[in-house]
C-alpha cells in the first residue's frame, strides 16, 4: 500500500476462503513497516474487498465515537433488507495497530461488508475511506487519483470510471460492458448525478462528512450497493466525481454475477430508489414542484 494509507481493516463476511486466517497470521507476525500503516479490508463470501482509511486514526478521546448517522425514514423496498443483520466481532480495534479484522457471524453480501467497514471508519474519524476489492481488478496505482479529490475537499465521494479509457471496449467483456452501460444510464436518472458513469465500479473514496450523513444500516446489501449509495449521497447534495481508472480483466477472476439476471433486478431497484429520492429530497426535506411534474407525467402515461 502507498505510504499515505494509515489503516487496513479486513471485514470477513463469513467467507469460505482463508482470508481471516491469513490476516491473523499477518497480524501475529509484524511487517517490516511495523505499525506505520493502518488499513481495512472486508472479505465478502469467497472474495475479498478492501477499505482503506486516510487521516487521523481515531477520535480525539481515542475511543470509538457514536458517529452521526442520520435516520433516513421510509426506505425504498429492498434497500433496507439486509444490513440489519450480521453480528460483528472486532479483533484488535486499537487504531494504532497496523490491521484490524472484523468478522461477520454470517454472510450478508458485499453491501453489508462495506457498511461495516464504513461505520468502523466513521467511528474512528478517518478523513478519507477507500474501498478496493481484493480480486486484483482494482489497480493500486490508481489509488492516489481516487483519494486526491476527497483529501483536497474537492469532492465528498469519488469513484473509478473504467469506461473513460479508450481501451475499455477492448478490455472489458462485451456483456459486462453493455450491462454496465445500461445500468449506468438508469443510475444517472435514479441518482440525479448525470455526470457519473460506470455505476457498478466499487473502487471509491468517501469523506468523513459523507460517512456521518448516510445511515449505513439501510443501504442495499448486495450487488446494487454502489447504485444505492449514489442515490443517498444525492439526497444530501454531496459532491461526486468520476476518476479514470484502468480496467483489469482476464487475470483469472471468477464472477458470480449474471448480467441477464442482474440488469432486470437492479432496474427495478433503481426505479424504487428514484421514487424514494423524489419523495425524500423534494417533498420531505425541501419542497420542489419538480416532483409534481414527474407525477403528472406518470399519470398521463
Amino acid at each position: 500500500m502507498p505510504n499515505f494509507v494509515d489503516h487496513i481493516v479486513v471485514v470477513d463476511d463469513a467467507s469460505t476462503d482463508r482470508t481471516a486466517e491469513i490476516v491473523e497470521q499477518y497480524r501475529s507476525n509484524p511487517s517490516r513497516d511495523g505499525d506505520r500503516a493502518i488499513d481495512q479490508v472486508p472479505a465478502v463470501g469467497s472474495q475479498e474487498s478492501a477499505v482503506k482509511g486516510k487521516g487521523p486514526a481515531a477520535a480525539d478521546d481515542g475511543r470509538l465515537s457514536s458517529g452521526q448517522a442520520s435516520d433516513l425514514s421510509d426506505q425504498p423496498d429492498g434497500a433496507s433488507d439486509a444490513v440489519h443483520g450480521p453480528r460483528s466481532t472486532v479483533h484488535d480495534s486499537n487504531p494504532r495497530s497496523a490491521i484490524t479484522l472484523i468478522r461477520h457471524d454470517r454472510n450478508c453480501g458485499v453491501g453489508a461488508a462495506i457498511a461495516t467497514g464504513y461505520k468502523w471508519a466513521r467511528d474512528q474519524a478517518f478523513d478519507v475511506t477507500v474501498v478496493m476489492a481484493g480480486d486484483a481488478q482494482m489497480d493500486p496505482d490508481d489509488l492516489p487519483a481516487i483519494v486526491a479529490p476527497v483529501a483536497r475537499d474537492e469532492a465528498d465521494y469519488t469513484k473509478g470510471n473504467r469506461l473513460f479509457t479508450g481501451e475499455a471496449w477492448k478490455l472489458i467483456p462485451k456483456v459486462r460492458y453493455l450491462g454496465n452501460s445500461a445500468l449506468s444510464m438508469l443510475t444517472k436518472i435514479a441518482s440525479g448525478y448525470w455526470h457519473v458513469a460506470d455505476s457498478q465500479t466499487g473502487y471509491t473514496a468517501i469523506s468523513l462528512r459523507a460517512l456521518q450523513l448516510v445511515n449505513w444500516d439501510q443501504i442495499y446489501p448486495r450487488y446494487g450497493v454502489p447504485n444505492d449509495i449514489l442515490v443517498r449521497l444525492n439526497v444530501y447534495d454531496l459532491r461526486v466525481r468520476d476518476v479514470p481508472v484502468r480496467p483489469v480483466y482476464g487475470i483469472g477472476e471468477k464472477s458470480g454475477i449474471r448480467i441477464w439476471r442482474v440488469v432486470p433486478s437492479l432496474s427495478w431497484l433503481l426505479l424504487k430508489l428514484f421514487l424514494w429520492r423524489m419523495k425524500e429530497k423534494y417533498v420531505i426535506r425541501d419542497f420542489h414542484p419538480l416532483v409534481f411534474f414527474y407525477a403528472l407525467a406518470l399519470t398521463l402515461l
